[in-house]
């Protein structure tokens, strides 16, 4: 009798109704209808009358994925697709598409104003890179930067080079910041 009552109970914790063992709150939870997108665990879960605490963490981790991966997404874009990146930054600004939640303040800003310069001609452009160019100090945090790949360096050092590689590697390097810090809080989290 007692693997009977066992088999009951366990049959009752994954929506199996073996004589109404089940308790209040899970027979609540297993009346509402399940989500397609849902997985089993989400549905099992659902079945336990445990839903609500479940769909909170699941809200919640899938806010921190989105901020890694959309912090990694935008530094790809940076880097391989700059015009693209500063594209979808003009959508953002003009109210097009929805701007992000930035970590660091006035990263949508930065954004917004270097993407701009997508409409700012060349001739004009360079006078503000020039002195950028020309700085020691900034060419060599650019020579040294992690991760920036030689192309760019090697662009930037020659004596006709486009202004806009200039703010694309600014660009990169402000990403690079907030991928760091994102990445750096959430590790930060795991550990704590």
């Amino acid at each position: 009798m007692e693997f009977l009552d066992m088999a009951k109970k366990a049959a009752g914790y994954f929506g199996l109704d073996f004589g109404g063992n089940k308790s209040e709150k899970a027979k609540e939870e297993s009346k509402k209808p399940e989500k397609e997108e849902e997985g089993f665990i989400m549905r099992t879960l659902r079945r336990l009358g445990l839903a609500k605490d479940a769909e909170k963490v699941q809200e919640k981790a899938e806010k921190e994925r989105a901020g890694i991966f959309g912090e990694v997404w935008e530094s790809v874009l940076a880097r391989q697709f700059p015009t693209l990146s500063k594209l979808m930054d003009l959508a953002s600004a003009t109210g097009v598409t929805k701007k992000d939640v930035q970590s660091i303040p006035l990263m949508n800003e930065f954004e917004s104003i270097t993407a701009f310069t997508l409409f700012i001609p060349d001739f004009l452009l360079k006078k503000v890179t020039d002195p950028m160019v020309k700085s020691t100090l900034f060419m060599s945090i650019v020579e040294h930067w992690p991760l920036l790949d030689e192309k760019w360096v090697k662009e930037l050092k020659k004596p006709n080079y486009d202004p806009d590689d200039v703010i694309s590697v600014l660009r990169i390097m402000a990403q690079d910041l907030v991928s760091g810090k994102v990445t750096g809080e959430k590790m930060m989290a795991c550990v704590m």
